[in-house]
């Protein structure tokens, strides 16, 4: 089906929080052309109490009349209960872009909401615009990443060498553009006061760190074991630690009712289901390490001088600072290296380190070639053999 779109309509689609944060600049800068019709599609982790409705953030930021709510209501953390709620995204989208007819969709990384969409858009003739494709990480996201390359038109990687595995999946080189990585965007706008500590009971410089750990790979058994074993070595090491609720990924709830479970206990852990994204980044920059598995620890941390003590082998590819410490989620593993990273020595490393993802201006290069190149987006594509 061939749509007659909408050629000042764009969308954005978002399924959590991380790459809502990210695209936020970006969000505000096509909302302030008049010119251009700008929406943002809400769905996922967003809908889901259980994270705390963070779509009550985004009507905040950008205002109830540019959101657009897709409620998957996926109902546990199953496989099958994931893909019966991206049945029912494919449905709804369906409708609303069959309606809508944009000129254009932009999709964020590696979740499955955006795949989805491309899937979509793809069978409606809709071009698709991708941010932080090419990165390598060591999950099953990783698939998911690349499939929602093949699918796309325009490519905004966040590296140097995230644009060349674009070009080497067979993209036209003229529309792969490293303009740097769009976390660094919403960093680069935060104040940082430790005021904002107080609100996380951390007072007179206490000693704290930072655990945000998703689902790694798809088992409940392996991500229970993962998630006793943090929480034991962050035990024995006797820190205090503000945790924070991973994304909505097979085997999540497993995490959670562990979280839930040392959060009762009191004495070290303090549980949230979500943070707001500046008091998100206050919080890291003021802790003694971060820890988990989070893209953060690989993106934003180096930028924020923090050590980061990467987890398992969701990230574990991903381009990385000298801050960063790969360690397997193995209680021992994990206590040894919390002992390393917390050192003085370690801690010089995160002095003077090398940044690889951009100065943080990515949303004003992306807003203009977007702009540019709007009229000539196509789906039909060609393989561009080297």
């Amino acid at each position: 089906m061939i749509l007659k779109k909408n050629k000042n309509k764009l969308f954005f689609i978002s399924g959590k929080r991380g790459g809502y944060d990210a695209m936020l600049p970006l969000s505000k800068k096509f909302l302030s052309n008049k010119k251009i019709s700008y929406k943002v599609i809400i769905t996922g982790q967003h809908l889901n109490k259980k994270f705390g409705n963070t779509y009550k953030i985004a009507e905040n930021d950008l205002g109830s009349k540019n959101i657009i709510k897709i409620d998957l209501k996926q109902k546990n953390s199953t496989s099958k209960e994931r893909l019966v709620s991206m049945n029912l995204l494919i449905n709804k989208l369906t409708k609303l872009l069959i309606k809508e007819r944009p000129k254009l969709i932009i999709v964020y990384g590696d979740r499955l909401e955006s795949l989805a969409a491309c899937f979509v858009c793809i069978n409606l003739d809709i071009p698709i615009c991708h941010f932080q494709g090419g990165d390598l990480s060591g999950n099953i996201d990783e698939n998911i990443r690349h499939s929602i390359t093949k699918l796309s038109s325009i490519h905004f990687p966040s590296n140097f060498l995230s644009k060349k595995r674009i070009i080497q999946l067979g993209e036209n080189p003229k529309m792969v553009f490293n303009i740097g990585d769009s976390h660094i965007d919403a960093l680069k706008k935060i104040n940082f006061n430790k005021k904002i500590l107080k609100k996380y009971n951390i007072f007179d410089d206490e000693i704290y760190c930072v655990l945000l750990f998703h689902p790694d790979g798809t088992s409940f058994k392996k991500n229970e074991i993962y998630i006793i074993n943090i929480i034991n070595a962050l035990k024995e090491s006797k820190i205090k630690t503000i945790c924070i609720f991973p994304c909505d990924d097979i085997a999540y709830s497993t995490i959670t009712k562990r979280l839930n479970e040392a959060n009762k206990k009191k004495k070290y852990f303090k549980v949230f289901k979500n943070i707001k994204y500046d008091e998100f980044i206050n919080l890291l920059k003021f802790s003694k390490f971060f820890i988990g598995n989070s893209s953060s620890g690989i993106i934003e941390s180096p930028y924020l001088g923090v050590p980061f003590l990467n987890l398992g082998n969701r990230q574990n590819n991903r381009l990385s600072s000298q801050n960063i410490i790969h360690c397997k989620i193995i209680k021992k593993d994990i206590v040894k290296n919390i002992k390393k990273i917390s050192s003085s020595k370690f801690s010089k490393k995160t002095k003077k380190l090398k940044l690889y993802y951009g100065n943080g201006k990515s949303y004003e290069k992306a807003y203009k070639i977007i702009l540019k190149n709007l009229s000539n987006i196509k789906i039909q594509k060609k393989f561009y053999d080297k």
